[in-house]
């Protein structure tokens, strides 16, 4: 069985994301935490972290805390193109 502390992973740091434009502007911020996915399930699957929201207001970005520096960049990009896009859409909405 996991602990709290496993499940969340190792927080990594904050990335606040300017979302919408206008009166409409607002920051999200996005906390940013590692978790090893190769201790998560099988070798054979390699699971890709990335933005989330769990619909109770919880925001964030999970990387690959085994991932090397440029994946971890990469997963980060990707993630905040995701929260950006997300955001959006419910500021339309």
């Amino acid at each position: 069985m996991q602990t709290p502390q496993e499940l969340l992973g190792k927080p990594l740091g904050v990335l606040e994301v300017a979302v919408g434009a206008g009166f409409q502007q607002r920051v999200i911020s996005l906390p940013i935490s590692t978790l090893s996915f190769s201790r998560m399930g099988s070798d054979s699957v390699r699971t890709v972290g990335g933005f989330f929201d769990d619909g109770d207001g919880h925001v964030g970005i999970i990387v690959d805390a085994d991932a090397s520096p440029g994946e971890v960049k990469e997963q980060i990009r990707a993630a905040v193109k995701d929260a950006v896009a997300h955001f959006d859409k419910r500021t339309l909405n």
